[in-house]
């Protein structure tokens, strides 16, 4: 009862947070992948443009380098003509309004604010759907298994992880319960009165939630974030390395108890594939290569993959298997260089300026950078994805004034 009660308190504390407008945009930037309820394509749209209104109505300052990315991204689109089945000039619109409200590039106290309220609503929905789906796993509760009875979809879901709980993608449902692990042990921290254990107990629901998912992307990028937060909140008093052994050593004492969690991650290890008879990621991780390489200053265009490399390009089709590598392939050196001067500035802000915020912040910042080794999202404005990692680097921008 008290897990219960302190659950529902935290859900309290986080809508209260966030309000109504940021919570609504927060909702509906995750609308697309909850299983329970309608689904309407690019909701989340009309939301952040009101969210871009609120953000002009005050004075603010623009970050150079996002500034530059924003401008360069259509002289890409022009000066590499990608076909146009890939319709990027329309997926440029989409990532615009993305960059333009949730990435770094408008600065003020007011925005700061709005964009927070916005990040902790995102994260109370992560924890929401995260303890959801943990109890679903038990009950039999799988909308993943209710999108389609398609054989291409029944091989997906044999080899890259079937279960969904309240999302219809096992790979969303990792991403989602890794962030809102991170969340709750933010929340453990700034406890001083409430017993914290119960904040571990939801930490440890939420991972087992992520570990189910099979999703092995989403749990190392958990994993990091973690050590990250742990790092940075005991890095003067010395404590870091004895947290770690003692995790370890927990971890290890209670092998057989979460064993069984993990056989779709073991059955997804055996096959060696992460997308099943989608493709694997090796050959995408290839197809990034050898475009990048045949382009290296420009990349092959915004939102394109060569479709005699990838066959998931053929249609229109973008499923770049790497964020990090579609950014080298689509947008070349002059494109990552940009989005590595985003990176960078708030990245050495908040491992200067140590407190329980900004290391939730260096751990959401450190689980994207990880998780974007084996997810194409970066640059997909449609997305929730997209979306939860330029609000995290806005708001990580945003840290200088809070």
């Amino acid at each position: 009862m008290k897990l219960i009660r302190l659950f529902f308190n935290e859900l309290a504390e986080g809508f209260k947070q966030s309000k109504w407008l940021p919570l609504l945009t927060a909702y509906a930037v995750l609308s697309s992948v909850i299983g329970p309820g309608f689904h309407f394509p690019l909701i989340h749209v009309p939301f952040i443009l009101l969210g871009i209104l609120v953000a002009f109505r005050s004075k603010f300052k623009m970050e150079v380098s996002a500034l530059l990315l924003l401008l360069y991204l259509p002289i890409n689109i022009i000066v590499t003509q990608p076909d146009e089945v890939f319709k990027p000039w329309s997926r440029l619109a989409l990532f615009a309004i993305v960059l333009v409200f949730a990435s770094p590039l408008l600065k003020s106290q007011t925005i700061a604010i709005y964009r927070k309220k916005i990040l902790l609503g995102l994260l109370t929905i992560c924890v929401i759907l995260g303890i959801g789906s943990f109890f679903c796993y038990f009950w039999g509760i799988n909308y993943m298994s209710n999108q389609s009875t398609g054989d291409a979809v029944l091989d997906f879901q044999g080899s890259a992880g079937g279960f969904g709980g309240l999302l219809i993608q096992s790979i969303s449902l990792g991403m989602i319960s890794g962030m809102g692990a991170l969340y709750m042990f933010y929340r453990s921290i700034i406890q001083s009165q409430k017993p914290k254990k119960w904040y571990y107990v939801m930490v440890v629901a939420l991972l087992l939630t992520t570990l189910v998912s099979a999703s092995r992307s989403a749990l190392l990028a958990s994993v990091m974030g973690m050590l990250v937060m742990l790092y940075q909140m005991n890095k003067k008093q010395g404590k870091f390395l004895q947290v770690i052994m003692g995790i370890v050593l927990v971890l290890m004492l209670t092998y057989p108890l979460w064993e069984s969690f993990a056989s779709g991650m073991t059955k997804k290890t055996e096959t060696g594939t992460e997308l099943g008879a989608y493709g694997s990621r090796t050959v995408k991780w290839m197809a990034r290569a050898t475009e990048f390489s045949s382009n290296p200053v420009t990349g092959i265009g915004f939102a394109a993959v060569d479709g005699h490399l990838d066959d998931i390009g053929v249609g229109g089709v973008v499923e770049p298997g790497s964020s990090w590598l579609c950014i080298l392939s689509m947008t070349g050196i002059i494109g990552f260089f940009l989005f590595v001067m985003i990176l960078l500035k708030p990245f050495n802000y908040l491992r200067k300026h140590p407190s329980p915020y900004n290391a939730l912040l260096l751990g959401l910042m450190a689980f994207i950078c990880m998780h974007m080794i084996s997810e194409g999202y970066i640059f997909a404005g449609g997305g929730f994805g997209c979306f939860l990692a330029w609000i995290i680097l806005g708001c990580a921008s945003d840290a200088v004034f809070l």
